[in-house]
């Protein structure tokens, strides 16, 4: 018959429970089980006859196991504009997406109509709503991994007419644009308090008004210029309503 040694390193220090010096009988063949996935394994015999006599060990042999498949699926969200939020003009549709092994792409939705594949962050859409009817509108947005696997965010808006003013909170220019060069940056009115935030949701920027004035943020955090990408400002107005607007650092 055979004795099987299985073990996790080739020096054989351990081994596997129930694979030390484990008798076979006399087969030709034989099945390992209980391991783990995605894990080298060594293994050795060692044959004896009927009077208990061993022989010496044969040539290590090795194999990986398979990884197990890959079945989370990402996670994908809208950061702004808000849910039930009113839109005109072009709104910048700023998401964020994460997974266990790696975000490969997102895509923008409106209206279940693909707009928009970005295979990278900062995942920003321009979206034209002078293109869409007046009313309500579907925004989702689907991030997948390597495997196929998809994770999806569904919010509706509805697209007014367009006054032509600001509004109350938002930024003065339309631009969504900084630069390093910018002395002026994104520009509140009309708000008392501006919070920024990266796309991983960490607060980069806080600043409030007392007396009115307008709150400036030029691109920076303690002093120092941001890294390139999409920002999300939630913005709060003196009746304490609060807006998000996106905004995207090009260095």
């Amino acid at each position: 018959g055979y004795r099987l040694d299985v073990s996790l390193n080739s020096a054989f220090s351990s081994f596997v429970t129930g694979y030390q010096s484990k008798d076979l009988g006399s087969v030709t063949s034989a099945s390992i089980t209980g391991l783990s996935a995605g894990t080298a394994y060594y293994a050795r015999l060692r044959a004896y006859d009927a009077a208990g006599n061993n022989s010496a060990n044969s040539a290590t042999a090795s194999a990986r196991t398979s990884a197990l498949p890959d079945i989370l699926a990402p996670t994908a969200a809208i950061i702004s504009p808000a849910n039930g939020a009113n839109v005109s003009g072009t709104v910048n549709v700023a998401a964020s997406a994460s997974d266990n092994t790696g975000v490969v792409k997102l895509e923008f939705y409106i209206d279940a109509l693909l707009k928009s594949t970005l295979t990278s962050a900062p995942y920003v859409y321009g979206l034209d709503t002078s293109a869409l009817a007046l009313g309500s509108h579907a925004i989702m947005v689907k991030a997948y991994d390597a495997a196929g696997n998809s994770g999806a965010q569904s919010i509706t808006v509805s697209v007014v007419k367009s006054s032509g003013k600001t509004p109350p909170g938002q930024a003065k220019s339309r631009k969504s644009f900084l630069s390093p060069s910018s002395s002026t940056g994104a520009t509140f009115e009309t708000a008392t308090k501006v919070e920024i935030f990266n796309m991983r949701g960490k607060k980069v920027f806080e600043a409030t008004s007392t007396n009115g004035a307008p709150i400036t943020w030029t691109g920076k955090e303690s002093g120092k210029m941001v890294e390139s990408g999409a920002y999300m400002a939630r913005i709060t107005d003196s009746s304490g309503a609060k807006q998000h607007q996106t905004i995207v650092v090009v260095k």
